[in-house]
């Protein structure tokens, strides 16, 4: 008695779980990278990786940067021009930057405006960002005086010496920090100040992050 071999079935494109990738281009050399690293360790490695490259400097030289990737990968939202397949269309490019005394900080802006790439600004500084896992914070403030909230949030945080702590002991709190930066931004527009002192949209890169 003769047996027919059983076939094996190939999994076609539309069955294979596709990974999005995000190239996140920032200025930031320690905290930015150390946060973002954080909330890579909690996502599903199978379906999203994380890949930080930085520190690159002012925030025009970021958005340079940024928008020259996405050209040369096809991943700019205005020119997607050399897509190798459909799972790519789920890969994002994003500048992080923030606004601190830069004065070409306006112009990182329009850069990835006119590109069509994402960008995560914080004014003044990321640490505004990293605050808002605790607590709103309404009142304009600088760099310094941030950096200072954060240091009495975070006890090992220190501005001085790296701006390192272990994000991992908060980094489920950010559900509460994307509400209250939206929310903070909403106030900025209300005063026709939008994007103003102070106010984030890093919680529009985390919820992207998160979203599967």
């Amino acid at each position: 008695m003769r047996f027919k071999r059983k076939r094996a079935l190939k999994r076609s494109p539309a069955t294979r779980s596709a990974k999005r990738y995000f190239y996140l281009f920032s200025e930031g050399e320690k905290t930015e990278k150390s946060y973002f690293n954080t909330i890579g360790s909690t996502l599903d490695s199978r379906r999203t990786k994380i890949i930080y490259k930085g520190p690159l400097g002012a925030p025009k030289t970021v958005a340079n940067a940024a928008v020259k990737f996405a050209d040369q990968k096809g991943l700019s939202k205005t020119r997607r021009k050399k897509r190798l397949n459909s799972f790519e269309e789920k890969d994002e490019v994003w500048a992080v930057f923030d606004r601190d005394d830069f004065t070409c900080y306006g112009e990182a802006k329009q850069i990835c405006d006119r590109a069509g790439i994402s960008y995560a600004y914080s004014d003044p500084c990321f640490e505004l960002w990293i605050n808002l896992h605790f607590d709103d914070y309404d009142a304009p403030c600088s760099r310094h005086e941030a950096q200072a909230i954060t240091k009495t949030l975070i006890g090992e945080y220190n501005p001085k010496a790296g701006k390192i702590a272990d994000f991992s002991l908060f980094v489920d709190k950010i559900s509460e920090a994307e509400k209250r930066a939206e929310r903070q931004r909403a106030n900025r527009k209300y005063e026709d100040n939008e994007d103003g002192n102070p106010s984030t949209s890093v919680y529009m890169l985390t919820r992207s992050l998160r979203k599967d």
